[in-house]
């Protein structure tokens, strides 16, 4: 039997050997697509994990072929096979395979890297409907048939239950279609698609998903969120984390991505505890034995919730250090450097305290902004574009309301 580790060389072996191939005209586009398409079906179809996995939205299926997925060309044949399946599926008829689904996914993929404005719709589309090509009454039917061949060649005298083969019950043929997971495969795809397309719009449809009743629809929509720049769908991410149950692992990635800071957690595993030294007024978190991994949501909620006047401390001492070496001229400019870069490390909760000390004139900051936002503004940009710029933004970019502070402050005091 193939193990996961294989069939994952043999896609990147296609994959890395594809990017050879070059792509001239749409017509090239076309042909090199659906090659690809129908090389890592078959590749997949057969992975022992039964699904189409693993997906991430940096997709490093994807990374060695990223210029040529660009090409637009395409675009049409990628949505012909997302919504239609490929051409070449009447090849897979009737042997129950999943090479076509898994097709439409990446062709989801591959029309996401495009960078294309056709692309939105249709991801979105398929994210809110699915749309397997394989109805629980076509499968049900293949698998039937698929039964009386098999009986017929190895059983000739042996009918299933008589002289018929009887149809599969509700409960059988429910079963089989969760092991496909069509639907929640293809809108698995098409989350993880729309974080790689970084559409603001996508993060109404994806903040819903949060509460989808599959696990990796919901996993991947917190991978793509964190993949948008739009701090609002923190206390979403937080709260479906707790109630749907989504996995610690995508949670802390997401807000690691999104905030740009690193919370640094200690684990005490004699006495399953997890203390945050950097904030010890957060506590401690007590784990079961063998649970650790748990701990992210609980650590980063507590975080979120109190984190405002704890990181106005912060910010000020960073900041007095940063003009203290800079005033001072005896000090190096790599020195200066690793003080600015300390403000850095606050992470995007910082911004609203930077952007204040660049309205008052202190505009070497404005790099530290650049870095920030992921050169949304640039570190060039003088002090009148930095604070347009924030007026028109500011939404997507505060993690702390003002509330916060004052509740956390409430709470001390009660």
């Amino acid at each position: 039997m193939k193990t996961v580790k294989s069939w994952r060389t043999s896609v990147c072996v296609v994959l890395c050997a594809m990017l050879f191939h070059s792509i001239c005209n749409a017509e090239d586009a076309i042909s090199s697509y659906s090659e690809l398409l129908k090389q890592i079906g078959n590749t997949l179809s057969d992975n022992p994990t039964g699904r189409p996995l693993p997906l991430a939205t940096d997709c490093w299926q994807f990374r060695p072929l990223k210029k040529e997925f660009e090409q637009k060309e395409a675009v049409p044949f990628l949505i012909q096979v997302i919504q239609q399946g490929p051409d070449w599926q009447d090849e897979y008829k009737g042997k129950i395979r999943l090479t076509p689904h898994v097709a439409r996914g990446y062709a989801a993929l591959c029309l996401a890297y495009t960078r294309d404005e056709r692309a939105f719709p249709v991801l979105i589309e398929l994210l809110e409907k699915g749309k397997p090509l394989i109805d629980i009454n076509t499968l049900h039917n293949e698998i039937i048939e698929e039964q009386k061949r098999l009986d017929e060649l190895y059983h000739p005298m042996v009918s299933r239950g008589g002289s018929a083969i009887p149809p599969l019950n509700s409960s059988e043929a429910g079963t089989l279609m969760k092991e496909l997971q069509q639907d929640y495969d293809i809108r698995t795809f098409a989350a993880a698609s729309l974080g790689i397309l970084k559409d603001t719009r996508a993060v109404s449809a994806l903040v819903k998903t949060l509460k989808d009743q599959n696990e990796m629809v919901r996993y991947h929509s917190v991978l793509a969120l964190a993949e948008i720049p739009d701090m609002r769908t923190i206390e979403p991410i937080l709260q479906a984390a707790t109630m749907y149950k989504i996995d610690d692992i995508a949670v802390s990635r997401a807000m690691k991505k999104m905030t740009k800071y690193r919370l640094n957690i200690e684990f005490n595993s004699v006495n399953n505890i997890v203390t945050i030294p950097d904030y010890p007024e957060l506590g401690i978190v007590q784990y079961e034995e063998g649970k650790s991994k748990y701990v992210f949501r609980e650590i980063w909620s507590r975080w979120y919730q109190n984190g405002k006047s704890l990181l106005e401390k912060k910010y000020k001492e960073k900041y007095d250090e940063y003009i203290k070496t800079k005033k001072d001229p005896s000090q190096l400019e790599e020195t200066r450097s690793r003080t600015r870069q300390d403000i850095v490390s606050l992470g995007v909760p910082a911004l609203p305290m930077i952007i204040q000390k660049i309205e008052q004139g202190e505009t070497d900051l404005v790099p530290v902004v650049a870095v920030l936002t992921n050169n949304e503004i640039s570190k060039d940009a003088n002090q009148t574009e930095v604070l347009q710029w924030w007026k028109e933004n500011k939404e997507r970019w505060i993690i702390f309301k003002e509330e916060q502070s004052t509740a956390s402050t409430e709470a001390k005091a009660a």
